[in-house]
């Protein structure tokens, strides 16, 4: 199965990424440390399974802010129904 990491150089996983919009929503899930948001994205003919989180990062000086995590993110195996539709593989 291919992932953003594998199939496409930084840039291009950074634009799959960046231009997850609201309409890119399939659910919120909770788990134990927080929850994550898991999305639908279609990018260069391609439909993508995206899983993110937001978490608190301190830095040395102890300094906290929010940092967004990839925890998963792989072309699709089937379609994902979203928010704004359906998003094929």
């Amino acid at each position: 199965m291919a992932s953003c990491w594998q199939t496409a150089s930084r840039r291009r996983n950074g634009r799959t990424i960046g231009g997850i919009q609201p309409a890119n929503h399939v659910l919120t899930a909770g788990v134990e440390a927080g929850s994550v948001g898991v999305y639908g994205v279609r990018h260069d003919a391609i439909g993508w399974y995206v899983k993110l989180t937001i978490d608190n990062v301190f830095d040395a000086k102890d300094n906290v802010t929010e940092q967004l995590f990839t925890i998963s993110c792989h072309a699709l195996e089937r379609p994902l129904r979203t928010n704004g539709g359906q998003v094929q593989p």
